[in-house]
């Protein structure tokens, strides 16, 4: 049997918060790059609209480990969580890209990939 949905509660014991900036991440900032045709990051980050058109300027994660059950997962460093991340609408003469996004339990980004 499921058990119900349970929301985040940020006064839980167990509650995270991350920011994520993804041009952090150098593989990110590649495939940027050679998405945009821009011969260097400088000519690409100078130019603010086609750069962000690729890539959000941060993704805010939030969970509860508190309401994970630790006895039907390994533990919580050793399982994890992978979605995408595509931007809606984005192709304004730009293109666009896809990002996986592979995050242990507690939120710590493991690899961000980058794919069209």
């Amino acid at each position: 049997a499921r058990s119900a949905h349970k929301s985040v509660d940020s006064s839980s014991s167990g509650y995270f918060r991350r920011e994520v900036h993804l041009e952090d991440y150098p593989s990110v900032l590649e495939a940027v790059l050679t998405k945009s045709g821009k011969s260097s990051l400088d000519e690409l980050k100078a130019d603010e609209v086609a750069f962000y058109s690729y890539l959000p300027s941060s993704i805010v994660i939030e969970g509860d480990t508190d309401l994970i059950d630790p006895s039907s997962y390994a533990p919580m460093t050793e399982t994890y969580n992978a979605f995408s991340l595509q931007c809606h609408g984005c192709d304004e003469g730009f293109g666009s890209l896809n990002y996986l996004i592979v995050m242990d339990m507690y939120g710590e980004v493991k690899g961000i990939y980058p794919h069209n």
